[in-house]
C-alpha cells in the first residue's frame, strides 16, 4: 500500500491524466525570463545577477515582490505574464516544492504559455512521481530534509492511520478537497517523537486499506505501509536550505 494516482485525484481534487509535464525548451533563464514574463533584457539580466537566482531556479519571494498586483491600465499581454508568473509560483509552493521550500524553477515557465493549456496537463500524476523521488531521497542515511508536497503526504497518513488521531478542521465542507479536512501537523501541537512511538506500537489492523485485503501478505504489506512515515520520522520534518532538485523533466 502507497500513495496512488486515485489517491492524489481524491484528495487534492487535481486531475491525474492529460499531457506530460514534460518540456525540452533549451532557453536560458533570461530568454524565459523574457518571453514569459515580459521583462526587459536589462531587467532580466539584473534579475539573474541577483542572489534571487540559481540556475534555472528563482526565489519564490522576488516572484512575490515582482508580480504582486496588475492595475486597470495593464495590457492584456501583462495580466497574461502575472497570471504566468501567479502559476509559477503556487506550483513551487506546492506541487513541486524544493527542500528549502523557497525555490522554483524557470523551466516550468514553457507548460504556462497557453493558460488555456494549463489545465490539460496531468499535474497531479507528476506531482505524485516527484514525491516519490524526494521520499526516496529522504530515505538516505544522511538526509536531513524533505522536498515534494508533504500535505498530499501528511493528508494520506490521516486518512488511513486513524491511531495518529490526525485532528479535524472545523471548517471543512465536502465541497472543498479531502486535504482540507485536516489541520496541518504543525497545527495539531504534537511532537514528531510522540508519531515514533505510535508508529513502533501501529499494528496491521489498524491501518485503513481501502480496496485491499490486509491479510493477504501481511509483512509485506506493513513494510509498504510503513516507509513513508518512517522518511518523516527520520528527517522529523525539518525545514532548512538544501540543493536545489525540482527539474520539469520528471
Amino acid at each position: 500500500m502507497g500513495l496512488t494516482l486515485d489517491d492524489v485525484e481524491h484528495i487534492l481534487g487535481i486531475p491525474v491524466r492529460g499531457l506530460a509535464v514534460y518540456t525540452e525548451d533549451e532557453r536560458t533563464p533570461k530568454r524565459l525570463l523574457m518571453d514569459f514574463l515580459g521583462l526587459s533584457k536589462e531587467v532580466a539580466e539584473n534579475a539573474i545577477a541577483s542572489n534571487a537566482f540559481k540556475g534555472y531556479a528563482v526565489k519564490l519571494s522576488w516572484l512575490e515582490m515582482n508580480f504582486k498586483e496588475v492595475s486597470e491600465t495593464d495590457t492584456d499581454e501583462r495580466v497574461v505574464c502575472y497570471a504566468r508568473a501567479y502559476l509559477l509560483y503556487v506550483i513551487g509552493c506546492t506541487l513541486f516544492c524544493d527542500k528549502s521550500g523557497g525555490f522554483v524553477q524557470l523551466d516550468l515557465l514553457p507548460l504556462l504559455e497557453d493558460l488555456d493549456q494549463v489545465r490539460t496537463y496531468g499535474w497531479g500524476s507528476s506531482c505524485l512521481a516527484f514525491l516519490y523521488r524526494h521520499l526516496g531521497y529522504a530515505s538516505r542515511r544522511k538526509a536531513k530534509q524533505i522536498g515534494g508536497f508533504l500535505i498530499l503526504l501528511e493528508a494520506w497518513i490521516n486518512e488511513h492511520f486513524p491511531t495518529l488521531h490526525p485532528v479535524l478542521d472545523p471548517e471543512y465542507t465536502e465541497e472543498l478537497p479531502r486535504a482540507r479536512r485536516w489541520c496541518l501537523h504543525s497545527e495539531s501541537g504534537t511532537s514528531v517523537e510522540h508519531y515514533r512511538r505510535v508508529l513502533d506500537d501501529l499494528l496491521v489492523d489498524e491501518v485503513e486499506q481501502a480496496g485491499s485485503d490486509l491479510k493477504t501478505d501481511l509483512l509485506g504489506e506493513f513494510m509498504l505501509l510503513l516507509k513513508p512515515l518512517q522518511i518523516l520520522s527520520n528527517v522529523g520534518l525539518r525545514d532548512g536550505d538544501g540543493d536545489i532538485l525540482l527539474h520539469s523533466k520528471l
